[in-house]
């Protein structure tokens, strides 16, 4: 009877932990806006509160698929992983497009939307590992001491 009534505890518990990750998705926008007051061209607002969303609930929604009570609500873990995923994939996409038209506009870095430093960031760290590596520096020192 206790490890039934455990069970029945444990899983109603990841129940209402994925109740709150929907239930925090429902109604949320994405925050777009004209681009210079522009009627025909939209981009991304301040997405940092979206960004914190999707990293939070990646990691609750992980915490979940590795509980032992997680049987009950597997189907419902896996729609969020997958959801929570894409519209990580898709708003990394989305950030990298306009970090690259606003670099190549040459426009000045305080016009960058909020979030392109996260990706500014995650480039930066990958090719700081590959500069630091001795047989890259070998080969290509002139770059390597640049960078």
């Amino acid at each position: 009877v206790g490890e039934v009534s455990a069970a029945a505890s444990g899983e109603h518990a990841l129940e209402k932990t994925m109740e709150k990750v929907a239930g925090a998705w429902d109604g949320l926008q994405l925050p777009v806006m004209n681009h210079r007051n522009s009627k025909h061209l939209w981009i991304l607002g301040d997405v940092s509160e979206l960004v914190t969303l999707l990293e939070d609930h990646a990691v609750t929604v992980q915490t979940v698929q590795g509980s032992r009570f997680v049987a009950g609500v597997k189907a419902t873990v896996e729609e969020w992983s997958k959801k929570i995923s894409l519209a990580s994939d898709v708003l990394d996409e989305w950030l990298q497009e306009m970090l690259t038209s606003l670099l190549l506009s040459q426009q000045s870095p305080d016009s960058f939307p909020i979030g392109c430093a996260r990706i500014v960031q995650r480039s930066w760290m990958y090719l700081e590992n590959i500069f630091s590596a001795e047989d890259i520096q070998r080969q290509l020192p002139n770059e390597a001491a640049k960078f």
